[in-house]
């Protein structure tokens, strides 16, 4: 098993200060002190399929995935593992389960739906979102990890 991951999101800490971009930058941080791994950060917008062919045996974690091409998506699809970090409901259109009656949107308001189904795991920070995944999707590849990631100087 590779020791070598590579980080794919939008955007980075302190580029960009949201919720996700700290609690990625925590995980980040987290992975690379207790697990002795090698952690490369990409920008969904500089990944292509020659850099996926370059580094096909490590380990994907993808984080927020707007800008990531179709292309690329299912080039990670068919030939690497990768696991999805998820913030914010990307596999629904509106990316708010609120939008929908009892959080249960209809199937054509799905979105990358292959491209969770094919990940080796879908990581959500609760057991809500995790619940929510499962009705929208019926996929069981979902973990919870608990609770947000942060920095000990962060609280």
């Amino acid at each position: 098993m590779s020791k070598k991951i590579i980080f794919i999101s939008d955007f980075y800490y302190p580029e960009f200060v949201g919720g996700a971009e700290l609690n990625d930058y925590s995980l980040i941080t987290r992975l690379i002190l207790s697990a002795r791994v090698e952690v490369w950060k990409k920008k969904c917008s500089k990944v292509n399929i020659s850099f996926m062919k370059e580094n096909k045996e490590a380990n994907f974690t993808v984080s927020n995935f707007v800008t990531l091409s179709e292309e690329c998506k299912d080039y990670l699809k068919d030939h690497c593992a990768y696991v999805i970090y998820e913030h914010d409901h990307k596999y629904l259109k509106e990316r708010n389960p609120i939008f929908y009656y009892d959080f249960h949107a209809p199937k054509e308001e799905l979105s990358d739906f292959c491209f969770y189904k094919h990940a080796k795991a879908v990581i959500c920070l609760t057991q809500i979102v995790v619940d929510v995944f499962k009705k929208n999707t019926g996929l069981s590849n979902v973990v919870k990890i608990g609770a947000s990631v942060w920095r000990d100087s962060g609280l």
